[in-house]
């Protein structure tokens, strides 16, 4: 789980939306898959000149959210 800490600490010390490319790159999921995610409003993001932009604080807090034994 130190992975998973360290990867919230440094999204919660980012400023800036990320890009569906960056997103992935840092999960390890596939575009398809984030963009399913944004599109079910499973992920928060905005709509950004015809782009999709991901908050990194709220992408910090789905992630810590789906932490396992979190609830």
């Amino acid at each position: 789980m130190g992975l998973l800490v360290t990867v919230i600490e440094k999204l919660r010390s980012r400023t800036g939306f990320l890009t569906v490319p960056q997103v992935c790159e840092l999960l390890t999921f596939h575009p398809v898959t984030v963009r399913d995610w944004i599109r079910e409003g499973t992920l928060p993001a905005v709509r950004i000149a015809n782009q999709w932009r991901i908050d990194p604080a709220e992408l910090a807090n789905w992630i810590g959210k789906r932490q396992v034994g979190q609830e």
